[in-house]
């Protein structure tokens, strides 16, 4: 199991794991200065976020964003002035219905490693071969 891990001092913390062995489910734990949550979601593209953030990296503008394929996990980053980044991440129970939102603000040079670190989950889209 690899687990990919964002913290700010701000009391937001985002962790990612690839613990179901078809690589399809991930595990996902959201924490605030408020409470935490957690789910298993389906589907996540990990390769078009890292390619996301790796253009935000290299022009310190933009944004990049993932959501799963049935919406009970969506995060966001986006680049702002002097090097932060503000990152936005929702867990959502569609029955019943309930959301868990939490944001906070990191520095870019937290961003290398997260990209690093996301490239070796071994989690997969529905629409790619496991193989």
């Amino acid at each position: 199991m690899t687990t990919l891990t964002l913290k700010s001092g701000d009391g937001f913390g985002l962790e990612i794991s690839d613990e179901m062995e078809s690589g399809r489910y991930g595990s996902v734990r959201l924490r605030s200065c408020l409470g935490e949550a957690s789910k298993k979601v389906y589907s996540l593209d990990l390769d078009q976020l890292v390619s996301q953030l790796e253009k935000m990296v290299r022009a310190l503008s933009g944004a990049a964003e993932m959501q799963s394929l049935e919406d009970d996990f969506r995060i966001r980053f986006e680049m702002l002035s002097l090097g932060h980044v503000r990152v936005e991440a929702a867990l959502v129970d569609h029955f019943p219905s309930s959301e868990f939102k939490t944001a906070g603000e990191i520095d870019q040079s937290f961003l290398p490693p997260f990209i690093a670190d996301a490239r070796n989950l071994a989690l997969v889209p529905y629409w790619k071969d496991t193989q």
